[in-house]
């Protein structure tokens, strides 16, 4: 069974995640999700793993917060969690449904296809898994570069479509590609992102994607 999150702990953490796992507390607070008199709750994330807090004030920033992998993991096991009576939470929603739009807009989803009951077949046939394939992260990390510098002739920081880089690697399973790719985006000098306009992101934009901690993934970086 899953270990329940606090009240205020709960609602710390989906506000955190409403800005998309990072945040400094400073800004929550202006932002009136969370309350100061809860920075113990926040403490509290930090000492069970689930987030990261580093005190930047000596650089006149704040209190930096990161929700790490656990925190991910444990948020999604207690969506059904008892948040605290307080104003604070209806702005926590509110957030939660503008990303839940952006969400729905970028995969073409409808409200129905998220809320509506989710029907099984009654005896669903079951699907031998693939045979395993051995994973060179070293070689699929190079060919993966390669492609890359192939489609920006020789360039870095440039952005390159997962799309046209799929297509520059036709014989690389898919499964390796995604495995490598969000391994790079962990390397420093290399990032993952998504689109900020939802005309860029065609069908078959959208096909070549990947998801990254929930995010849809369009676009590599690489700075180096």
């Amino acid at each position: 069974m899953a270990e329940k999150l606090g009240e205020w702990e709960a609602l710390i953490l989906w506000a955190l995640l409403a800005e998309g796992g990072r945040s400094y507390w400073e800004s929550l607070l202006e932002k009136k999700m969370i309350s100061k008199d809860h920075a113990a709750d926040r403490e509290a994330l930090a000492r069970a793993g689930l987030i990261t807090s580093e005190n930047r004030r000596g650089k006149g920033e704040g209190v930096w917060m990161e929700v790490t992998d656990e925190g991910w993991r444990r948020a999604g096991e207690n969506l059904g969690v008892a948040l605290p009576t307080t104003k604070l939470a209806s702005v926590v929603l509110q957030a939660w449904l503008t990303r839940l739009g952006t969400f729905m807009e970028a995969r073409n989803f409808v409200l129905a296809d998220i809320l509506s009951p989710q029907m099984q077949p009654p005896h669903p046939e079951p699907v031998a898994p693939p045979p395993p394939t051995a994973f060179d992260y070293g070689a699929t990390r190079r060919r993966i570069r390669d492609a890359y510098l192939d489609l920006t002739d020789g360039h870095f920081n440039v952005r390159v479509l997962l799309k046209d880089l799929r297509e520059k690697l036709p014989d690389l399973e898919r499964g390796a590609q995604d495995q490598a790719l969000k391994r790079m985006h962990l390397e420093e000098g290399t990032t993952l992102s998504g689109l900020n306009n939802p005309q860029e992101v065609t069908q078959a934009v959208r096909d070549a994607g990947l998801s990254f901690k929930g995010e849809p993934m369009y676009v590599l970086w690489i700075a180096r």
